[in-house]
């Protein structure tokens, strides 16, 4: 029986698209997310709700962008003449797209409370610096 393996650096390259494309996943989850409540006539106390989940899930995004800013160093310092970068560039540019569009929706969003919206600018200011 032939066992098929895949190489480490295949493996590496899998795992970053797969992070990627949950991001984007996501990341339009949270803007149709804003615009919906934008829309809704809900209650105050349930818009604070839903905004304290918007931190925490930019949060979320922020720890996961850290990790994977730091694994794309490791993977540039193990396979620095490797012709798959251009996934992780290809990619990148759709999430970076994906985070400017919430970044818009959250500028443009009314948050009932101030300070949610400062901390959701801040964090999300603070994602957009992994990309410069």
């Amino acid at each position: 029986m032939d066992k098929k393996y895949i190489s480490i650096e295949d493996f590496f390259v899998k795992s970053e698209i797969n992070y990627l494309e949950s991001f984007e996943s996501f990341m339009n989850y949270l803007t149709e997310f804003l615009y919906v409540l934008s829309q809704e006539d809900a209650p105050r106390r349930e818009k604070i709700a839903a905004e304290k989940k918007l931190i925490v899930s930019l949060v979320l995004i922020e720890k996961i962008h850290m990790h994977l800013f730091y694994r794309s160093y490791l993977y540039e310092q193990i396979f620095p003449d490797t012709d798959k970068k251009v996934v992780f560039q290809n990619k990148q540019n759709m999430t970076l797209r994906l985070l400017k569009e919430l970044k818009h929706m959250i500028r443009h969003y009314s948050f009932q409370n101030t300070k949610n919206k400062e901390q959701c600018k801040k964090i999300i200011s603070q994602i957009l610096t992994y990309y410069q």
